[in-house]
């Protein structure tokens, strides 16, 4: 009892991808928020490293970018498949998407 009443009232936790996508945007640091954004538009679509960072006006190299993708990739938020001679495609995890 002691601990809920230090806790307050608890929001429910989000129960649709929607609501799970913003509140993982809320608390990412950039780029990491606009990169599940631009993947969540894309539906179960994956796009490449090169497409994803051209739409988002990026370079996808550097630290900035790796970091980003590996916030996203380290909590499960993103799919990573290798494509042999094309490098990397990114899509969107299933719990994120509608």
């Amino acid at each position: 009892k002691t601990g809920l009443k230090v806790a307050g009232t608890v929001p429910p936790a989000p129960s649709t991808p929607a609501e799970r996508l913003a509140l993982w945007c809320e608390r990412l640091p950039a780029p990491a928020p606009d990169i599940l954004r631009t993947l969540a538009a894309q539906g179960d679509r994956s796009m490449s490293a090169d497409e994803l960072a051209n739409a988002l006006g990026k370079k996808p190299s550097g630290g900035h970018w790796n970091s980003g993708v590996a916030i996203l990739r380290n909590n499960g938020l993103i799919e990573v498949d290798p494509v042999a001679g094309s490098g990397r495609r990114y899509r969107l995890a299933v719990l994120l998407r509608s």
